[in-house]
């Protein structure tokens, strides 16, 4: 019960419970805590962000909200129907990260490889055993991971990785992370062989940071919310904990964060190398790439200087970084190459950046849902995603109905709507998809 009188056992209290063992405690708490309270109050306080003195802590509060912006209020409300993850949020006027959900920047990302194949090279061979193939030699859908690690290309992806800061937090959080590289995960994760306008073959993927990201996710959301109650932090929600750069727990999480991004990259890296394997079983000849490109479009970098000095006026005295999170958006910095794809069935884009700096030197990542999963279910029919998906090889089944190109929006409009962020390469139009349940 209570021994000494403080708040966090104060509020283990329940109904019906004795107050004397609180009242003896806090016998001549004021007494005591006057003087401590008193010099608090006029105590004269210097602002970490210029260094100016102010008279007290309430004429700095004062000061911070009248020469750095510093104030807390709501841009906007939103309602949703439904709840679902959220990545990374960030108050960069306090550099700081809040972690929701449960999610750790998932770090998807795109990889597209244009070959030397044309389309007649494809004529006449049967599409669904190249598609049987790749769903062999990649594994599908959630928690599905290799058996074994035999390619020496592979090795040297996992000693790669190994060798990077953060290891050590993957190794103690999900040992199995080795068998993991190499893995598509499912959702709108997919595979796919895709026409250009110039009936050029290309393959094209999307995939993540797998299991031992959302591993890390949780194990950096909990240090958040024990951060944050630490500090006597209130928060309307735990999953809106976050983390204050420059503390060991801030530089532990992005330190852990570079490693899944570069997980990912990997990964793609990894299941395009299984998949151009593939292709070249299937024609019979080995098939060289003309043209690679790795998109990140989950992930947090620092901004740099020229991007902040755009972009806002510099603040005064001392600052630390801004941190850009890009939450389904790509790199569209001028002339960076970028992947934006559709749902299956529908066009995918290769594109370069025009630099917008109104935008941070982003674009979309692609077209976003405008049915959840379960909505899409209820309003689509198996027959629909037949008729979408005609022309195309792919594994029926009702599994993918969440997936039917109707439940997303249209990725045409996206990218007209994108005209001053991207200029569009190529179209791709698929001929091959997989996905996994």
């Amino acid at each position: 019960m209570m021994v000494d009188g403080t708040y966090r056992q104060a509020r283990e209290l329940h109904f019906n419970d004795s107050l004397m063992p609180l009242q003896a405690a806090v016998a001549g708490n004021g007494e005591r805590g006057a003087p401590v309270l008193a010099n608090f109050n006029v105590t004269p306080r210097a602002c970490d962000d210029c260094d100016e003195v102010a008279a007290n802590l309430a004429a700095l509060r004062w000061h911070k909200k009248r020469e750095h912006g510093y104030n807390h209020k709501v841009i906007a409300v939103e309602a949703l129907a439904e709840r679902d993850d959220v990545y990374c949020l960030q108050v960069e006027e306090h550099h700081n990260f809040a972690l929701a959900a449960g999610v750790f920047v998932h770090n998807c990302g795109m990889i597209a490889v244009r070959t030397g194949l044309v389309l007649d090279d494809l004529a006449g061979r049967p599409l669904a055993r190249l598609r049987e193939g790749i769903e062999k030699a990649v594994p599908l859908s959630a928690g599905q991971y290799n058996e074994t690690v035999s390619d020496g290309g592979t090795r040297e992806r996992i000693a790669e990785l190994e060798g990077r800061d953060g290891a050590d937090s993957a190794e103690a959080i999900a040992p199995n992370w080795r068998l993991q590289l190499g893995t598509l995960g499912s959702g709108n994760h997919f595979i796919e062989v895709s026409l250009d306008e110039a009936d050029r073959v290309w393959l094209f993927l999307h995939s993540g940071s797998r299991g031992v990201g959302n591993k890390l996710a949780t194990r950096h959301i909990k240090v958040a919310q024990q951060w944050c109650e630490r500090a006597w932090i209130p928060l309307s929600d735990p999953d809106l904990a976050y983390l204050v750069e420059g503390t060991p727990e801030f530089w532990a999480y992005l330190r852990d964060l570079r490693w899944a991004q570069h997980f990912a990259l990997l990964n793609r890296e990894e299941m395009m190398a299984r998949v151009t394997a593939c292709l070249a079983e299937f024609m019979g000849r080995d098939v060289a790439a003309a043209e690679t490109i790795q998109c990140h479009h989950n992930y947090t970098e620092q901004m740099s200087e020229d991007m902040r000095r755009s972009w806002k006026s510099p603040p005064k005295g001392r600052a630390g970084h801004v941190w850009l999170s890009r939450k389904g958006a790509i790199d569209a910095s001028p002339g960076k190459p970028g992947l934006i794809p559709g749902s299956m069935g529908t066009r995918s884009y290769v594109v370069t950046g025009k630099g917008n700096k109104l935008s941070l030197n982003s674009s979309p990542h692609g077209a976003g849902r405008e049915y959840s999963r379960s909505a899409a279910r209820k309003t689509f029919s198996r027959a629909q995603l037949d008729a979408a998906m005609e022309g195309i090889e792919w594994r029926h089944t009702d599994a993918f109905l969440d997936e039917i190109p109707g439940a997303y929006k249209d990725i045409d409009q996206i990218m007209a709507d994108a005209a001053d962020l991207v200029e569009i390469r190529h179209t791709l139009r698929q001929i091959v998809n997989v996905k996994g349940e």
